[in-house]
C-alpha cells in the first residue's frame, strides 16, 4: 500500500486442493487496493512459475451501494433481493419477496438461485457488514449487477424534505413551488 509492503501470508497447499480453497486463502477485504503478488513453490522451495502482480481495486465497491428508492425499483424490474442473515434472523422477520442465502454460503449457493451472471442482486443485511462481505463474494464469482442495500432498515428509509428560513414562506392555494428532497443517502431522485 502506496509502495509499502503491508500485509503478507503464506500458506501451504496440496495439487489436490481445489480451487475454492485457492479463493480462501486469498480472501482479501472489502475496500482492499492493491498488488497481490503471488509466487508459488513447491515442496523443495523450486519456483512453479513466474512471480504474477495483480492489481486490486476492491476500494470501488462502495460506488455499489444503493438507497431505498434505487432497490424497489431494481426489485419491481425482476432484481433477486437476497437477505444475506443467517436461517434463524430470516424467519425472525425480513423484506417481503427477500429470499435466503447465509453469507458463508453464497459461494456454493448463489448458482441454485441464478445461473445468470448478468441477473441483478440487491443484497442485504442487519447492519450492512455481511451484505458488504455478501457483496465482494458475488463480484469476485463474476456476478456484473450486484448491489448492496446494506441492512434491512434502509429499505424502509423515508424521503426527508428539509426547509430553511431562505425557502420557507407562504403559499396561496394553488401556487406552485419547487421543493427538493433527499431519499436517502445513495437515492439521487
Amino acid at each position: 500500500e502506496n509502495g509499502v509492503l503491508s500485509k503478507i501470508h503464506t500458506d501451504s497447499v496440496s495439487a489436490s486442493d481445489s480451487l475454492q480453497t485457492m479463493e480462501a486463502l486469498l480472501d482479501l477485504p472489502v475496500g482492499f487496493r492493491g498488488i497481490l503478488q503471488l509466487y508459488l513453490w513447491d515442496e523443495n522451495n523450486l519456483p512453479l512459475a513466474a512471480m504474477q502482480e495483480i492489481p486490486v481495486n476492491a476500494a470501488a465497491l462502495s460506488g455499489y451501494n444503493i438507497g431505498a428508492m434505487t432497490a424497489k425499483q431494481l426489485i419491481k424490474e425482476g432484481a433477486i433481493l437476497l437477505d444475506v442473515r443467517t436461517f434463524e434472523e430470516f424467519a425472525a422477520g425480513h423484506l417481503e419477496g427477500a429470499v435466503n442465502l447465509d453469507y458463508t454460503k453464497i459461494a456454493d449457493g448463489i448458482s441454485k438461485l441464478t445461473a445468470d451472471k448478468n441477473q441483478p442482486i440487491v443484497v442485504y443485511c442487519s447492519a450492512a457488514k455481511r451484505s458488504a462481505q455478501a457483496l465482494d463474494t458475488l463480484i469476485r464469482l463474476g456476478y456484473t449487477a450486484v448491489y448492496n442495500l446494506g441492512n434491512m432498515a434502509n429499505y424502509s428509509a423515508q424521503p426527508m424534505i428539509t426547509f430553511t428560513t431562505d425557502t420557507c414562506r407562504v403559499i396561496t392555494a394553488g401556487e406552485r413551488v419547487k421543493v427538493s428532497f433527499t431519499a436517502g443517502y445513495y437515492d439521487s431522485p
